[in-house]
């Protein structure tokens, strides 16, 4: 083992003042994320050739101490003086990792005692320092001393611990943090470039759900490439935004990317979304990835130095780009149907084919021709929204024509099956797709015509089974909504 004396200048002393920073902690960890990320990047094509083709960041997050460790190239001892060498930015700031500060700042405001272990691929050494901030706040050193170890040369890994930590760190702040990592390196998880850990539990993004548009059955989503020019430097961006099914005014707004990570989460300016009260504030969605070097962070990197006329500029752009979407979103109430008239209208084409094959001869043989439909409730136009116009389901029955008017609502208070009847033997249907019932099923045209037939071969058995004398038939529609809106 040899001593290597690392330049911790200027000041020294100043680092004790780095833990009244006010960095949050998913901005100090994101900082040694930064890193890994960032050296994962630079040597890619190096590291792909030995068959790594994404970085590994394991965190452990505890009450006593904070580590994280990657598999990125790791550094050397050049790359190691300046990473703890105090206001030393890399030569190369298009990364990441270009202000200088981020690794100090970060682990002396998580804990007064840290140290950086590290060796780079193909390097014959591997480095360690521990920095003691009190004891460094006091005395002030221009150096601290460093080990140099013998390792293998195929190793390369940077292992960052830290002790004696600032701040309480709670369970609950750490399921937090995995959320908020996990939309700061969306990018990274999504393309399978990082795979991320902490205390051993996966950190994965999950999109948000979004509306589906019942004319095309896509979703409410606009991708937009957009530019403007302030003080003779031009602002590029691109990026899209979207209308979630479930409004939330925690986790909607536009997440705004700069170099491949979030800058900015979850940004709701009233100028665009509205008040937190409003619609578009708790439904609009989206991302936003800056083009170029001249949108400038903050020292913690999770706000954009862009007050004035920038920022205002970026807003209009925006409005000009998806203030359509905006606007709909506004409009757009839960219990929307689902489908629109010229599906719908389909659908039922479809399902009266389907039930135009049925054995009416052996279904006849228990039912009467008798047709009383009383303890089925009278349609009040208004109150089950059923077009006339609308293409019915017709069902053939021993010569009787059952006709079904269908309408779909997407909602989770409404009853599974509402039937009312009109008059010989025309029926008013309203078929809420919408119940918790059925979350884990994704509505698209198919699961509706499904849903469509199952419904109409319950009403079917139900009204037969009163015509042929069964008085109380009618009140199993109401035992199969008691169940399925009970299920939550």
């Amino acid at each position: 083992m040899n001593k290597l004396a690392m330049d911790i200048r200027p000041d020294s002393s100043i680092l004790g003042t780095y833990k009244n920073q006010s960095y949050k902690i998913e901005s100090a960890i994101a900082e040694f994320i930064d890193n890994s990320t960032q050296s994962f990047f630079a040597n890619r094509d190096i590291l792909r050739k030995i068959g790594q083709n994404k970085v590994k960041v394991d965190l452990e997050i505890y009450p006593e101490y904070i580590r994280i460790h990657d598999n990125a190239y790791g550094m050397e001892v050049d790359d190691f003086s300046r990473a703890v060498k105090l206001n030393s930015p890399p030569e190369d700031k298009s990364g990441r990792s270009e202000k200088g500060m981020g690794l100090k700042t970060a682990a002396t405001c998580l804990g007064s005692f840290w140290s950086v272990e590290t060796t780079q691929y193909k390097s014959k050494n591997k480095y360690i320092i521990e920095m003691d901030v009190d004891d460094i706040s006091i005395n002030a050193p221009d150096t601290i001393d460093a080990d140099q170890y013998e390792c293998y040369e195929n190793e390369h890994f940077t292992t960052i611990y830290i002790k004696n930590l600032n701040k309480k760190i709670t369970p609950n702040k750490v399921q937090s943090l995995i959320r908020v990592l996990s939309e700061i390196y969306a990018i990274d998880i999504r393309n399978g470039d990082l795979e991320l850990t902490i205390n051993k539990q996966p950190v994965l993004y999950e999109a948000p759900e979004l509306w589906i548009n019942p004319d095309n059955n896509s979703e409410y989503k606009t991708v937009f490439n957009r530019k403007f020019e302030v003080d003779g430097q031009e602002y590029c961006f691109e990026g899209w935004i979207g209308i979630r099914t479930t409004g939330n005014t925690e986790f909607s707004g536009l997440n705004i990317f700069r170099k491949g990570r979030v800058i900015k989460m979850h940004y709701r300016p009233t100028k665009l979304l509205g008040k937190p009260n409003s619609f578009s504030y708790q439904r609009i969605t989206g991302e936003v990835y800056l083009k170029g070097d001249n949108w400038e962070p903050s020292y913690t990197k999770d706000e954009l130095m862009w007050e004035g006329e920038i920022e205002e500029k970026f807003i209009e752009e925006i409005q000009e780009a998806a203030g359509w979407l905006i606007k709909k979103s506004c409009e757009l109430r839960k219990d929307e149907k689902v489908v629109s008239k010229e599906k719908q209208d389909q659908i039922s084409t479809n399902v009266s084919k389907l039930f135009s094959t049925v054995n009416s001869e052996e279904i006849s043989k228990i039912i009467t021709t008798h047709v009383d439909n009383t303890d089925i409730p009278k349609n009040n136009i208004s109150n089950i929204d059923c077009d006339s116009e609308r293409t019915p389901t017709i069902v053939s029955i021993s010569n009787i024509d059952y006709i079904f008017y269908v309408n779909f609502v997407n909602n989770d208070y409404d009853n599974w099956i509402d039937l009312k009847t009109r008059e010989n033997n025309k029926f008013d249907l309203k078929i809420n797709s919408g119940l918790p019932y059925f979350e884990n099923y994704k509505t698209n045209n198919d699961n509706i015509e499904l849903m469509q037939k199952i419904v109409i071969t319950i009403c079917i058995s139900i009204i037969t089974s009163k015509n042929s004398g069964n008085k109380d038939a009618y009140k199993i529609i109401q035992i199969i909504n008691s169940i399925v809106t009970s299920i939550k």
